[in-house]
């Protein structure tokens, strides 16, 4: 065998291995994050009844739904960010922007509507349970809130009862 054929031969086995190497890390890398600590304001309420509900601040990464970032609500509205990535905790939210929802443990029922499409008036004592937040911050495309991740401030989110 010519040193051609050997050098030529040693060319195509490194760059075979170095493909292998690099397909073999494509799209295991985990997000890049960052520390992001915010507030929950409650404007007609109160923030403790989020708290005690256990409910969280959940963002969703714009460009990856898939990537989503959970901050559990404090008794003073306070809550720090954590990504679950392939059964880890990372510390902060993606890179990117987010939609942002208050996710409650457990969703109120539907509520029951008349012939008008309107909800019935609830009832004492009838087990009706009404949420602690105006419906439309409990899903991304209503609740009208985005957060760009780095951001250099606590980020404050807003909400009411109406």
């Amino acid at each position: 065998m010519t040193s051609a054929r050997r050098t030529c031969g040693r060319g195509v086995v490194v760059l075979a291995v170095l493909a292998l190497v690099m397909l073999s890390g494509c799209g295991d890398r985990p997000p890049t994050t960052h520390a992001v600590r915010g507030k929950v304001v409650f404007t007609d309420g109160d923030v403790k009844k989020l708290a005690d509900a256990e409910a969280s601040v959940e963002f969703v990464l714009e460009s990856d739904p898939s990537i989503r970032a959970y901050g559990q609500i404090q008794p003073d509205g306070s809550f720090e960010m954590q990504t679950p990535y392939k059964g880890k905790t990372l510390s902060g939210a993606a890179e990117g922007t987010h939609h942002v929802r208050i996710l409650l443990q457990e969703m109120p029922p539907e509520p029951e509507l008349d012939d008008d499409g309107k909800p019935y008036p609830a009832k004492k004592g009838k087990g009706k349970v009404e949420p602690p937040v105006n419906l439309r911050f409990l899903d991304t495309k209503t609740s009208k809130l985005t957060c760009t991740v780095p951001t250099s401030d606590e980020f404050t989110v807003t909400v009411s009862k109406k």
